[in-house]
């Protein structure tokens, strides 16, 4: 669980130390390309509203691995993405399924013994925590070294791995 918090909580801000170099091939200023940080945001709004709460109704883990699969596919949409449109609108997709770490901590509490319950969510926000500030940090090094697109086809690459390791469990 710590290791998907960690993997996927970031994922919303991989944009974020690219922005500036995606402005540029675009061709646009930066008020423009604050959309897609805007909409990946208001994609998680949409996916807190509409998506978590699935999660009561539904197998978390069967939701879990279907939001992965969605966003891995919208991270590989973003690292080719032809036009700016296109950045938003993946954006917005790619939001909506990052929501999917809400559900972790609800699987946290019911895997583990009452007596370890505050450890164990305390690990798993944690380690979303720290994937917010890993993810920004290696995106912008990524960014810097390979091109911005090279940012969003990592994150894809290890959401994969992710989700491979997640389907053998």
């Amino acid at each position: 669980l710590a290791a998907t918090g960690f993997c996927v909580g970031g994922v919303m801000h991989v944009h974020s130390p690219v922005l500036g170099a995606m402005a540029q091939e675009f061709g646009v200023d930066t008020s423009v390309i604050g959309w897609v940080a805007t909409l990946t945001f208001a994609g998680y709004l949409a996916g807190l509203l509409f998506i978590v709460p699935i999660g009561d109704r539904v197998d978390k883990r069967r939701l879990i691995l279907a939001q992965l699969g969605v966003l891995i596919a919208a991270n590989l949409v973003l690292a080719t993405a032809s036009s700016l449109a296109v950045m938003i609108a993946g954006s917005f997709v790619l939001g909506t399924c990052v929501c999917l770490t809400q559900n972790l901590v609800p699987i946290a509490v019911g895997v583990s013994h009452p007596d370890e319950r505050g450890r164990v969510v305390g690990t798993v926000l944690m380690a979303m925590f720290l994937g917010f500030l890993f993810n920004r940090l290696a995106s912008g090094l990524i960014g810097a070294y390979f091109g911005w697109r090279w940012s969003f086809a990592f994150a894809a690459i290890v959401l994969s791995f992710l989700a491979f390791a997640l389907l053998l469990r």
